[in-house]
C-alpha cells in the first residue's frame, strides 16, 4: 500500500492523541521557510518525493514482505517514543509512591 507521509503524520497523531501524548489529533502544516528552521536542509526534505518498490528483490530473489504493515506499528512507535523522552510513569516508580 502506497503511504502519503501527511497520512502518517495523521495516524501518529491519532496514535498518540489515544494513548494521552496530545490534547488533540490534529496536525497542522507549516511553510517550506519554517521546515527549514526546525531541521538543517528541513525545507528540501519537506517537499522530497520518496518511491520505492523492491522490484528486483522480488524478480531476483524471490523476496516478499514478511512483516506487519506500517499502520500496524504505529501505536508501539508512539509507545516506544514516549517511553525513550520519559513520558512514560512505569510500574515501579507508582508502586514507590513517586507518580
Amino acid at each position: 500500500m502506497a503511504q502519503v507521509w501527511g497520512d502518517v503524520s495523521r495516524a501518529l497523531a491519532t496514535e498518540a492523541h489515544k494513548a494521552g501524548f496530545l490534547e488533540t489529533a490534529d496536525v497542522g502544516v507549516i511553510s517550506s521557510d519554517e521546515a527549514g528552521k526546525l531541521l538543517k536542509g528541513g525545507e528540501m526534505m519537506w517537499g522530497a518525493n520518496s518511491r520505492c518498490h523492491a522490484t528486483r528483490a522480488r524478480d531476483k530473489l524471490g523476496w516478499a514482505p514478511s512483516m506487519e504493515a506500517l499502520e500496524a506499528t504505529l501505536a508501539a512507535a508512539v509507545q516506544s517514543e514516549a517511553d525513550a523522552q520519559g513520558l512514560v510513569v512505569h510500574h515501579a516508580v507508582k508502586a514507590a509512591g513517586d507518580a
